[in-house]
């Protein structure tokens, strides 16, 4: 679309629909003034055709408030509903599935995190961006049957995520971008609807800026994977999860999604990356801390959600190389008990998966 400066352009966006008006001599661009009820925002032209500025003066990436939302490690956020302010985006297991809800806040504590995502790792607008739960790894909010959202994965990586657009102070719209809807709190489910009214309006609510620093705990036993000096060639070791002061560096992680459903856990303290030692393919072989080498089997796992009477979310952690999972061997839980790849006890078409090698995020 190019245009000249002194001109005005009327952009009416319903379903997918574009209409065009070009009333003289006004340097903005109204979007989405529709009718009433609609959402809009002005920019003006700087120069011949180049940057676009909010009609404050800020660009468009300062005035959405969402800065970690360009970071491809996403913002975790709670995502509470304005004109139902009880209720919020949420996920509940049935018959041991996560099931995306309309959670009502007065009745759970829990509090449901999400993050957002962009589709294309050179994606850095908040104009196509997946949504994901955070403590289900793989899981994300997706279009499902009769116009509601469902959690599943990704049968196409590729496919068209959501626009998140700012209407006023921390008061957002998500907007489908498959669908051509928006995201609504409906009777009891996410819809996706044409419908834009005060249930159409998100407010996202920063839970921990710093996501991917997190401790990577076993439920079972209450403690957390360490790294101690963190030097190239350290074994991770199994220690009390430490959630403040001296000591909680060598517990922080981030997972980095490298497709397919496949994570590096990169060590932010030291800069290294858990690696399967020596590229070993049997049982027993060491878990380490070793120089992060790229998108490599030998440091690439997935994360699988697995039923568990656990009260929080675990999942059994494979390595892509050889497809043994993290674990706890014999069960020996003192302080610096090494940990170990062997084979996965138990899954969810065997049975519960084993306390020795299941595990949960755990946020400070």
């Amino acid at each position: 679309l190019g245009v000249s400066q002194g001109v005005q352009l009327q952009v009416l966006v319903f379903g997918g629909s574009v209409g065009l008006q070009d009333p003289p001599a006004v340097t903005h661009v109204e979007v989405g003034a529709a009718g009433p009820g609609w959402w809009s925002a002005f920019w003006t032209f700087e120069g011949d055709c180049g940057r676009i500025l909010k009609s404050d003066g800020t660009t468009e990436d300062e005035d959405l408030e969402l800065d970690a939302l360009a970071d491809a490690k996403g913002i975790v956020t709670r995502i509470r509903n304005v004109g139902r302010p009880n209720l919020e985006m949420g996920v509940e297991l049935v018959n041991n599935i996560a099931t995306l809800v309309l959670e009502d806040m007065s009745t759970s504590p829990e509090v449901d995190v999400f993050h957002f995502t962009p589709v294309t790792s050179s994606d850095r607008t908040y104009n196509n961006m997946r949504l994901q739960h955070t403590l289900y790894p793989n899981q994300y909010v997706l279009p499902g049957q009769s116009n509601t959202l469902e959690l599943g994965t990704l049968s196409n990586p590729s496919m068209l995520g959501f626009a998140v657009h700012r209407i006023t102070d921390n008061v957002f719209v998500i907007y489908d971008r498959h669908t051509s809807r928006f995201v609504r709190a409906g009777e009891g489910v996410l819809e996706l609807t044409h419908v834009y009214d005060e249930n159409s309006k998100w407010r996202l609510e920063d839970v921990d800026r710093n996501y991917g620093r997190v401790g990577i705990e076993m439920p079972a036993f209450g403690k957390c994977l360490n790294v101690g000096s963190g030097a190239h060639g350290t074994q991770v070791t199994l220690w009390d999860c430490i959630d403040s002061g001296v000591g909680r560096a060598n517990q922080e992680f981030e997972f980095i999604e490298e497709g397919e459903g496949s994570f590096r856990i990169f060590h932010p303290a030291s800069g290294r990356c858990l690696n399967v030692r020596g590229g070993g393919m049997g049982d027993f072989t060491p878990l380490e801390l070793a120089n992060c080498v790229g998108v490599r089997p030998i440091q690439l796992f997935e994360m699988r959600f697995q039923p568990n009477t656990y009260a929080k979310p675990s999942f059994e952690v494979r390595s892509n190389l050889s497809g043994r999972c993290i674990n706890l061997p014999y069960g020996r839980t003192h302080n610096g008990q090494g940990m170990h790849l062997m084979q996965c006890v138990g899954s969810s078409d065997q049975g519960p998966a084993h306390p020795f090698n299941l595990f949960t995020l755990r946020f400070r």
